[in-house]
């Protein structure tokens, strides 16, 4: 009985060692615009969260944070609770868009012991910076010897001498896992893909728009692209790089082709991500009739 235990305790320690522990951690799941599945926090006309689905670092959807107020101590968002092992060393990893100069965002810890009594709350006092780009904030925590569960906390402070009365601020890709399984890496995300011109026509020659985004960097990034349902793959490499937005030449096509197409990206610790798949409809000349001091287009 003693060895089965222990065998079980192993096991458990291992699962707990092992990949994410936050619970939605890329804010894909939600039960309604305002409530995140397994996020929760302070709601109130001061402060309250949304979908977002337009500032989004990784998937569909993130995390927007609606400010209103320099009340601190009610703008907090929370994870769910996750177990953890007691004494070991986790990698932590949280991507933030900061570009409203009115406010900042610092992330905390709190801990727990076997019995969910509260033992303390931990905060590094690190904070976002503005910038017009996703930013990480990451390091390493090390649970103490009785801590057994955990919540990532974080907490939306007004800047005072920016402050003019409301700020807005994004969360999204929320890593807290073993480094001893991760290494602490967080594979690259692929978002934002589109196609350029968004209408194509037969005389269009087509580029490909993705942002790709590593903490440590890209080694390999390609397009692929198909004519057709089903149709063979070829693949293209970058043409330029601009931020974090990556370029891809595909060419011109035949009238009503569909094509098909996605990005693929891996990164220097050889993790690796594909994109979702789009396409679009190859249409005729576009033809424009003047009325009225309007241009009305038909695609033939």
């Amino acid at each position: 009985m003693k060895k089965t235990l222990l065998f079980i305790t192993i096991i458990i320690s291992m699962a707990l060692s092992g990949a994410n522990l936050i619970p939605n951690p890329d804010a894909e799941n939600w039960t309604s615009d305002y409530v995140c599945e397994s996020w929760s926090g302070d709601s109130s006309s001061s402060f309250y969260i949304t979908r977002e689905s337009g500032t989004v670092f990784n998937g569909s959807y993130s995390i927007m944070a609606n400010v209103f107020t320099i009340d601190q101590d009610i703008t907090n968002l929370i994870s769910d609770t996750f177990a953890v092992v007691p004494g070991d060393t986790y990698a932590f990893s949280f991507r933030f868009f900061d570009n409203d100069p009115a406010a900042r965002i610092a992330y905390y810890f709190d801990y727990f012991g076997s019995d969910h009594s509260n033992l303390g709350t931990d905060w590094p006092n690190i904070y976002t910076d503005d910038s017009t780009s996703w930013q990480v904030l990451n390091g390493e925590y090390v649970t103490s010897d009785q801590t057994y569960y955990m919540v990532v906390g974080f907490r939306f402070y007004d800047v005072s001498a920016s402050w003019d009365g409301d700020a807005y601020m994004y969360v999204d890709s929320v890593y807290f896992g073993n480094e001893s399984s991760s290494g602490g890496n967080i594979a690259p995300s692929v978002s934002s893909l589109s196609h350029i011109p968004s209408t194509v026509t037969v005389s269009d020659s087509v580029t490909v728009k993705a942002t790709i985004i590593d903490e440590s960097g890209i080694s390999a990034d390609t397009c692929f692209y198909a004519v057709g349902a089903g149709g063979l793959y070829s693949s293209v490499q970058k043409d330029s790089v601009s931020s974090n937005d990556y370029y891809y030449s595909i060419g011109s096509f035949s009238l009503n082709d569909t094509v098909y197409y996605y990005a693929k990206a891996v990164d220097d610790s050889s993790a690796s991500t594909v994109s979702d798949t789009n396409s679009f409809i190859v249409y005729d000349e576009i033809t424009g009739i003047s009325l009225n001091g309007y241009t009305i287009y038909q695609y033939d």
